[in-house]
Parts: C-alpha cells; sequence; structure tokens
C-alpha cells in the first residue's frame, strides 16, 4: 500500500491474524477495501478504527467482482494484497492467486 501514492480500492483477507497498526499512516490512500475469507471480522474492526469504507464477502471471487467494478468507475488502482494466509479457501498462495487472474480475466471479457 505504501509503495502506491495513489488512490486505490484494496482487496484483502485470508486466514490468520495480522497487526494493523501501520494502517493510519497508510489508510489515505485506500478509497475502499473489499474484504473476505475467515479473518473479515478482524478487517472490519481494522477498516472501521481507521475509517476506510470497505464491503465483506465470503469469496474471493465476489469481492474481485464488486472490487472491478468500484475500479473501474472510480478510475483508480485496484491493489490484490491479501495480507493473510490463503488457507480457507485455497489450497496455497500460487492457487489463490491463479485464481485471482483468472476472476480479472472474466469480469473484465
Amino acid at each position: 500500500i505504501k509503495n502506491i501514492d495513489a488512490p486505490l480500492c484494496w482487496i484483502a483477507g485470508g486466514l490468520g491474524s495480522t497487526p494493523w497498526d501501520n494502517l493510519a499512516n497508510l489508510a489515505y490512500n485506500i478509497k475502499k477495501a473489499f474484504l473476505y475469507g475467515n479473518n473479515s471480522k478482524e478487517l472490519q474492526n481494522a477498516m472501521k478504527n481507521f475509517n476506510i469504507d470497505y464491503e465483506v464477502d465470503v469469496l474471493l471471487e465476489d469481492a474481485v467482482k464488486k472490487a472491478i467494478k468500484f475500479a473501474l468507475e472510480n478510475n483508480i488502482t485496484l491493489l490484490f494484497s491479501p495480507g493473510y494466509q490463503s488457507f480457507d479457501q485455497f489450497s496455497g498462495f500460487e492457487e489463490r492467486g491463479a485464481a485471482f487472474n483468472d476472476y480479472i480475466k472474466k469480469y473484465l471479457s
């Protein structure tokens, strides 16, 4: 997030726990977060703490679909940086990354 100096929408989620103390310095860039997965409650709390608009979905595919629409409507960057392990829905990060690429192709075609 800190390497993108432009407005963005962020897709995050998965399995596990991550401290978000440093998000306060980065929140200004995030126009909306699209959260998914087992830890969406933890992520929702972080978004509320930093006044970031967000939506929650169970599945990554649903979050990607909404994030693409939002990014295109607002002409901003879509950042897929889950921040968590992929094992809640996928066998590993490789499978999750391949699924993300497939969803992008599906919803942009």
